[in-house]
């Protein structure tokens, strides 16, 4: 399988849902794409998913702040709409938790 850490992070291009199935990580994100809330900012709720909870994340190196403060730093790094913080930072958002449960 794919790395979702670095297959997601440096994804860039615009159809997000044809590139979740390209690199079989459609059970894993799907999710997002198919939240119509979620589904504009997909690609980027993604990216805070890998870098805040996968295991080879380099954004987890936490300098001794604890998960309370690396959340928005990563919800900043995503550039995710201040709009989102609650459902995706807050776990507000039955998809964002389903993606969160269903990552490796």
């Amino acid at each position: 399988m794919i790395n979702p850490v670095i297959s997601i992070s440096t994804f860039k291009g615009e159809n997000f849902e044809n590139y979740l199935q390209q690199v079989d990580l459609w059970d894993i994100f799907g999710f997002l794409v198919n939240d119509e809330d979620i589904n504009p900012y997909a690609s980027s709720v993604a990216k805070y998913i890998v870098w805040g909870y996968g295991i080879d994340s380099d954004m987890l190196s936490t300098d001794g702040y604890n998960w309370g403060k690396i959340k928005p730093i990563i919800f900043a790094k995503a550039n995710l709409p201040e709009e989102l913080y609650g459902a995706v930072v807050e776990l507000k958002n039955k998809s964002v938790i389903d993606s969160i449960q269903t990552f490796p």
